[in-house]
């Protein structure tokens, strides 16, 4: 009813919150035991995806909340750090502590890692577009890149030894990509020419 809406965290619980009365109104145990080192719901809050301590990726089918099953797609040598799904839902990339990308193809039941790469590069947040065939990320040393699939191609978009960028968004319509940095700044990308436009907060 647009009152409502899931969340997801680390303690391995999903909750349904009712922002009418400002509460949870009810709350569905994954019964995860390992340590979930993050979790990511789709779009379309169908899918949810773990990563645990122990190197492994769990995709969750939470499209009926009341009868929730899941996957465990692989299990990764080193740490899991994030994961992101395209707007659709039927993509996945997931990133690993060793700048590992790998993107998965959920259309069947069972997931299939149809690309790994390797960022030569300290990777630290990851975004997948919206066709799902690339993903940008950023970096701790300060650059914005995309990687795609096929070519592998890596294409750094934005370089800054001094400023820390942790977040990304993306604008399908317009093509502009928005980093939020570590220096309480914004800046906006217009890819279609690298241009660059910086939100100050204060």
């Amino acid at each position: 009813d647009g009152y409502e809406f899931l969340s997801a965290g680390k303690l391995g619980v999903i909750d349904r919150l009712n922002l009418a009365k400002g509460s949870i109104s009810k709350s569905y145990p994954l019964n995860e035991r390992r340590l979930i080192v993050f979790t990511v719901l789709s779009n379309n809050g169908k899918r949810l995806v773990c990563g645990t301590s122990d190197g492994a990726i769990t995709l969750w089918d939470i499209s009926d909340i009341d009868n929730i099953s899941k996957i465990e797609i692989a299990r990764e040598k080193t740490l899991l750090t994030n994961a992101a799904f395209n707007p659709l839902g039927n993509m996945l990339v997931t990133l690993t502590k060793d700048s590992t990308i790998r993107f998965w193809n959920l259309n069947n039941n069972i997931p299939i890692n149809v690309e790994t790469i390797r960022v030569g590069l300290p990777v630290n947040n990851i975004l997948l577009n919206d066709d799902g065939q690339s993903a940008f990320f950023t970096t701790e040393d300060g650059v914005i890149g995309k990687v795609s699939m096929g070519d592998k191609k890596i294409t750094k978009i934005y370089s800054s030894k001094n400023e820390v960028p942790l977040s990304l968004a993306y604008f399908k319509r317009k093509n502009i990509l928005a980093a939020g940095f570590a220096d309480g700044k914004v800046r906006i990308i217009m890819l279609d020419d690298n241009s660059i436009a910086i939100l100050n907060d204060h």
